[in-house]
């Protein structure tokens, strides 16, 4: 089934424009994230452009569901890689395309207890969380401040089916994980 890719006519102001071969074809692919400037407080559109072999990009994805809290993305060994900021750290996702679609197959959440301050940094705990839904299993690190102590715990979540495709992804979500 093919994903939508209706856009929005409002989304005029590009934010972020990265390329990179997100299907293994050794072609340049092409990730846009957009804004509406009649109104900077809405969500914006993700959209995602697969070259094809004649190096045409055909639109394959449009999200409106990104949010302005979307710090980077990046294409890194075939993953699209979107960075969110969290109140006190930041969430990676990661999206590999498989089956005619992009799918959540990881995300990394790295944030600190609210203490964080670089005077004080050896009272301020660090965690790590990574969830590998085609694994389904999760890690939690605890690093304290001044790496005198760290606790991790691994969880079998179970494996997610259907994984998470993008499209369908809500970054308002962040709080799931």
């Amino acid at each position: 089934m093919a994903q939508d890719t209706t856009a929005s006519k409002h989304f005029n102001v590009i934010v972020r424009d990265i390329s990179g071969d997100l299907n293994n074809d050794n072609i340049d692919d092409r990730v846009t994230l957009a804004m509406d400037s009649s109104d900077y407080r809405q969500t914006m559109t993700l959209q995602v452009f697969l070259s094809q072999h004649d190096k045409q990009l055909k639109p394959v994805i449009s999200s409106t569901q990104a949010s302005h809290h979307i710090r980077s993305l990046q294409i890194e060994d075939g993953l699209l890689k979107i960075e969110s900021e969290l109140g006190e750290g930041y969430i990676i996702f990661d999206f590999k395309y498989q089956k005619g679609s992009f799918e959540l197959i990881k995300v990394l959440k790295i944030s600190h207890d609210g203490d964080f301050d670089f005077a004080a940094i050896k009272n301020t705990i660090f965690t790590v969380t990574e969830i590998n839904f085609i694994t389904g299993v999760k890690y939690h690190k605890q690093i304290f401040g001044n790496g005198s102590k760290t606790i991790v715990t691994k969880e079998k979540i179970g494996k997610t089916k259907p994984l998470i495709k993008l499209q369908n992804f809500k970054f308002s979500d962040i709080d799931k994980y």
